[in-house]
């Protein structure tokens, strides 16, 4: 309609369509990513995720491609990485084309804005852009999120080089539980027993290593407590 917005210009519409395409993830994680040309239920729910994300993340970068100001623009900047990472996580079986960002934001939320509308997600090219930017505590919970189901993810597919494999899902859960520490040393308890249950980190929470590498799962244990709290 003429003289109407083309994106969303309430904060609450954000931060419930935030709620709703991370429940769907959620919902999608519990199917396995990789069956998704022989389960009708998995296709549907990664096809749900996939759309409330993207709706997400199209209404950001379009409102901040525009021009909002105010509050508004003040809190979309917030959201902007985790909505980003969490569009990146509906993607996280995709296959990936190597695309560097730019540097210039602009240009950078335009090809964002392209590509979603287009459903040719690039889940790296949305993590290292969400990463470039100002990240709150609450990001970098759910980049630890994405790291841990990607781990999950690289565990499960069948591999003809199990060393290089391996070393790519110990640098996914090393990256996810430094990402889990820097975002509960900022975050109140009530996280802290989130994150004991957040299905998007059973990954990281059980992780016990391979070798040396003494993975993840007591570390896990000992960031998660609220003991001293």
């Amino acid at each position: 309609m003429f003289g109407r917005p083309a994106y969303p210009v309430d904060a609450y519409w954000y931060r419930a369509q935030f709620v709703i395409a991370a429940t769907a993830a959620n919902a999608a994680l519990k199917k396995d990513p990789t069956a998704l040309s022989a389960d009708q239920r998995a296709r549907d729910a990664w096809h749900r995720a996939r759309e409330q994300a993207g709706s997400l993340v199209i209404g950001v970068e379009r409102a901040l491609l525009t021009g909002v100001r105010g509050e508004l623009r003040t809190f979309l900047q917030e959201l902007e990485p985790s909505a980003l990472i969490l569009l990146a996580g509906t993607f996280i079986a995709g296959d990936r084309q190597e695309m560097q960002i730019s540097g210039d934001l602009a240009d950078e939320r335009d090809r964002v804005l392209n590509m979603t509308q287009s459903k040719q997600v690039n889940g790296d090219f949305l993590i290292n852009m969400a990463t470039s930017l100002r990240m709150s505590p609450r990001a970098h919970y759910n980049i630890a999120c994405y790291y841990s189901s990607k781990a999950v993810w690289l565990a499960r597919q069948p591999v003809r080089k199990k060393e290089e494999r391996t070393q790519q899902v110990d640098a996914c859960y090393s990256k996810s539980i430094e990402e889990l520490e820097l975002a509960l040393s900022a975050l109140d308890a009530g996280m802290k027993r989130a994150a004991k249950d957040d299905p998007s980190l059973s990954g990281v929470k059980e992780y016990r290593g391979t070798g040396a590498n003494r993975g993840t799962r007591d570390k896990f244990s000992r960031l998660v407590s609220t003991k001293s709290q």
